[in-house]
């Protein structure tokens, strides 16, 4: 692990973003890897390697040297194929390819199970069982935190060691903006064949799965190193929203945060900010962060203590309503801000750069009480759903390259 985070805060390319990992854990030539033994992915895997299989050394023949090779080597970072759990045909070379030998002289030919498996019947069933185990139900939220979720970009990704090769991130990369045909196929060639991430699905922690097990106390202990920073804004208010959209493709990446007086600010997210490291003052011994750039900076506007209104949604809010983070949503291009909790039951849309309010909308016979949104590209089209006090939802669709909500049967007009 200190290995990726030397790596992540020493790197120095003006043109790649920093990355933990070179490799990405989902490749065609790892599954392939995997399943080498059987068709029609041996023929796939022959067809990527030119017509032949590659050193025996190389090649998958054992489940225990592969576990350690990826708990010790840096570029082995493979993920488990669902075939682990249920196709024990992958464990023997049943058509008999000649897959030579290692060069400690062993035969590579039926994969060598471990010493708590006899069979690969065997292997399949146990490993099965422990995936439906009580325990990896009561983690799994945080594999889909890393894979789908909230810890696959930005600094939820940074702090949890899992940041990529930026290229097998979607939308990274524009190919049609690639005029020259031969930089563009020399990037296609590596997005094929070196992996590419999954959309990002959640940008909030998934909850964990109840279950009447235990869960080990380690999963709740806070450590020095998971707090990178602390903000603290002078209104000294309580902050009921936070608001993280820090996609690469954003021409300001950015954490929105919005406080219980309803100011608001837009701290600009520095992605390349070194990973907080702590020194021990011998004096003093009191820890002390040390580290080139701060992942977040200020609002400008919030320090200079100017035009303090352009970060205000105002005072028409219903002092009856206790606002909560449901109560707001800013869209993925950080340029809005939708409110609710007005007195006069109307939902508001504000643009963040002045505050101006640019639709005031109404649907619900009582005080609109919160607001979400589908997930959505940036300056991509989302629904949007309010509730309201009178028990009532409604659903509206949000128009990103208008930066509006639309009619349903005119979409190219917005609401008055």
């Amino acid at each position: 692990k200190s290995f990726f985070i030397e790596r992540y805060n020493n790197w120095e390319s003006d043109t790649i973003p920093p990355f933990h990992y070179g490799t990405h854990y989902s490749t065609a030539a790892f599954t392939l890897g995997w399943l080498i033994r059987l068709e029609p992915f041996t023929t796939f895997y022959l067809n990527l390697q030119e017509g032949k299989f590659d050193h025996a050394n190389r090649l998958f023949h054992s489940i225990p040297l592969s576990w350690q090779n990826c708990q010790r080597d840096s570029s082995d970072v493979k993920e488990l194929i669902p075939e682990f759990f249920s196709l024990p045909e992958m464990l023997t070379n049943c058509n008999h390819y000649k897959l030579g030998r290692t060069e400690d002289g062993i035969k590579v030919d039926d994969v060598i199970l471990p010493k708590w498996a006899q069979t690969p019947e065997d292997f399949i069933r146990i490993n099965r069982t422990a995936l439906e185990s009580e325990f990896v139900s009561c983690h799994l939220h945080h594999w889909i935190d890393l894979i789908f979720g909230y810890k696959q970009r930005g600094p939820e990704a940074v702090r949890a060691v899992n940041v990529f090769y930026y290229l097998t991130y979607e939308g990274t990369v524009n190919l049609d903006s690639i005029t020259n045909p031969t930089d563009r196929a020399a990037i296609e060639t590596q997005i094929r064949n070196f992996g590419q991430a999954p959309a990002q699905l959640l940008t909030e922690p998934h909850p964990p799965r109840n279950s009447a097990m235990n869960l080990t106390p380690m999963m709740y202990n806070v450590t020095p190193e998971d707090v990178s920073m602390i903000m603290k804004f002078s209104s000294n208010a309580p902050i009921i929203h936070v608001s993280a959209n820090t996609n690469p493709t954003l021409s300001v990446q950015a954490i929105i945060t919005i406080s219980n007086k309803h100011d608001f600010s837009i701290n600009k997210y520095h992605p390349n900010a070194s990973t907080p490291t702590q020194t021990y003052s011998e004096s003093s011994q009191t820890s002390i962060h040390q580290q080139t750039q701060l992942p977040l900076s200020m609002d400008s506007i919030l320090v200079s203590n100017i035009n303090l209104n352009r970060r205000n949604l105002g005072d028409n809010f219903d002092e009856r309503i206790q606002q909560r983070h449901q109560s707001f949503v800013v869209t993925a291009d950080n340029r809005y801000i939708i409110s609710t909790g007005y007195w006069d039951k109307s939902f508001r849309v504000q643009n963040t750069d002045i505050a101006k309010i640019t639709q005031v909308l109404y649907g619900h016979f009582d005080i609109v009480t919160c607001v979400c949104r589908s997930e959505v590209t940036i300056a991509g089209n989302c629904f949007l759903a309010t509730g309201s006090r009178d028990c009532t939802v409604c659903i509206w669709i949000w128009n990103g390259t208008k930066g509006a909500i639309v009619d349903r049967e005119y979409p190219n007009q917005g609401y008055n």
